[in-house]
């Protein structure tokens, strides 16, 4: 099911905080993925200085912002039946559904951008 009017008018109304959290998240895994940040004791002081605003800014997003772009509560369970409140979960949900898959594929797309292997 393709988003409706409305939900695309959300989706720019809360664009500017979608920014922000892509800009933290981007930040976070350009890092990870291009500056060697994954590998000896630097990943847990990249984790904990960049990793967790990221955190922070995901789950914000998600259940404030997300909510209210999508018009739903996000799913608190992954595919694997574990408690997850991040984003990631809520968009392989709908893309998995079908549900808002316009909306969800362009969210997968940015993310994708920063972090090419995160929704294989």
């Amino acid at each position: 099911m393709e988003a409706s009017r409305f939900a695309w008018l959300r989706f720019l109304l809360a664009a500017p905080f979608a920014a922000i959290a892509l800009i933290i998240f981007g930040w976070y895994f350009t890092g990870l993925n291009h500056w060697g940040m994954r590998k000896g004791p630097q990943k847990y002081v990249w984790g904990l200085l960049f990793g967790t605003p990221m955190a922070l800014a995901n789950m914000t997003w998600n259940l404030i912002f997300a909510t209210f772009v999508f018009w739903k509560l996000p799913p608190f369970k992954d595919d694997e039946g574990k408690f997850s409140v991040f984003f990631t979960t809520r968009i392989k949900k709908y893309r998995k559904e079908g549900t808002d898959i316009d909306m969800a594929n362009l969210y997968a797309k940015l993310v994708r951008d920063w972090d090419p292997g995160h929704f294989s």
